[in-house]
């Protein structure tokens, strides 16, 4: 009887013994996967603030346009890659006529409204999903136009300074009388990856400077 009584209770105690080891192994297991869950949590939190200062660093504050920084790197890859399907690359350099005696005639709170006004304007004109408007620095922009030949970039060009003109921004220091753009354009083929895009930044600054000579409120090639 004792011996049976002996084996009952060792029985019960292995019994225990499981269930004890089963509930530290599950509770074990549950803090593991809340554990995994709140690692995920923040690699996804990290992710999403590397993503929001990758986009701030390349962003215009002013603007809300792309910066410089990120037209530079898009020039240099449209071009990379158009030099292996010999494709046309547009590309348009902007500038607001006058905009130095704007800023001293209204102040620099007014000349800040007149660049973002002028910058909403090529949301408006800029419209494929490959093409990239930026704020090349002061009040000068810079428009990116793959797979668009001289024709297609002259047709934006000047879409764009008419929409700007209509946009009706006074600006009484002006002959015209209101807020305009100047924009030269130039077009290539990369015939290499090796050869330096801004050659065609150079050929549209050089258009830019026709426009300006030419009287301002004009596109030029």
């Amino acid at each position: 009887m004792a011996a049976l009584l002996d084996a009952a209770l060792f029985l019960v105690g292995l019994v225990a013994g499981a269930a004890g080891l089963f509930m530290l192994t599950r509770t074990r297991f549950a803090r593991g996967a809340a554990l995994a869950a709140e690692l995920d949590e923040a690699r996804r939190a990290l992710a999403e603030a590397r993503r929001a200062l990758d986009d701030a660093q390349r962003t215009d504050v002013l603007t809300g346009l792309a910066n410089r920084r990120l037209a530079e790197e898009r020039l240099a890859e449209e071009w990379r890659r158009l030099a292996r399907t010999h494709g046309p690359l547009s590309l348009l350099l902007v500038e607001i006529d006058h905009f130095k005696p704007y800023n001293t005639a209204y102040g620099a709170r007014q000349g800040d409204a007149c660049l973002q006004r002028v910058a909403a304007s090529f949301g408006t004109s800029v419209g494929r999903a490959g093409d990239l408007a930026a704020r090349w620095g002061g009040e000068k922009f810079v428009v990116l136009l793959p797979e668009t030949s001289a024709d297609g970039a002259a047709t934006v060009a000047e879409n764009l300074r008419a929409r700007v003109e209509a946009l009706g921004i006074p600006h009484e220091t002006s002959r015209r009388k209101v807020v305009t753009i100047s924009i030269g354009y130039a077009t290539s083929a990369p015939a290499s990856a090796e050869a330096s895009p801004h050659t065609l930044v150079t050929a549209a600054d050089e258009a830019l400077q026709r426009a300006k000579r030419g009287g301002r409120n004009r596109v030029e090639p």
